[in-house]
């Protein structure tokens, strides 16, 4: 079910957020198997098909279920919800797809661990996609969390001696909604 949904939710973001250039979609698809989907495209398609997979991921899911036959094995997976964790990497076209790709793997982990925060904190109980995305402009940048504690938090005021509050300059990453709302 997850593999069959994310081919479908996959190639039908591509179809819907890339414009085809002389019949040749402009992108790579790089992997694609299991619960596994890695896709290089043009920076201005990433968020509107990370936005567009998630969706449709959801969708056909929830479809796939509903359409099990087996009563008993309906009525397990009744409260089970698939969902999905997209981790964005941008990077200048010179930008080694190393860093890109170690980037983008970090940023999946941030997302998933967002999701079971929230959820486990009872903040969001809809169990919806997450999506963490990081833009590097210099090869200073290889590492994500490195990047914002360097370059996107500011030092706050000191609530004791030894505890320091800081200020993110970021608010990532984003349920799907909160994307959703961001990107229009």
């Amino acid at each position: 079910t997850v593999e069959a949904s994310l081919r479908v939710a996959c190639m039908e973001a591509l179809f819907k957020v890339c414009k085809p250039v002389q019949n040749v979609l402009p992108a790579s698809l790089l992997l694609l198997g299991g619960d596994d989907l890695l896709v290089y495209l043009a920076a201005d398609t990433a968020i509107p098909f990370a936005i567009s997979v998630a969706k449709k991921f959801s969708e056909e899911t929830n479809r796939r279920i509903n359409a099990i036959d087996d009563s008993s094995l309906t009525e397990q997976l009744a409260n089970l919800s698939l969902t999905i964790s997209l981790g964005i990497s941008f990077g200048k076209s010179h930008t080694p797809f190393s860093i890109m790709l170690n980037q983008a793997e970090e940023l999946l982990r941030s997302a998933k661990k967002a999701r079971r925060n929230k959820i486990d904190s009872q903040m969001d109980s809809t169990n919806q996609p997450y999506i963490d995305y990081h833009l590097a402009s210099n090869f200073n940048q290889i590492d994500v969390k490195s990047s914002r504690l360097n370059h996107l938090t500011i030092g706050g005021n000191y609530l004791s001696p030894s505890k320091r509050r800081y200020l993110r300059l970021y608010q990532k990453p984003y349920s799907l909604k909160e994307l959703e709302t961001l990107w229009d």
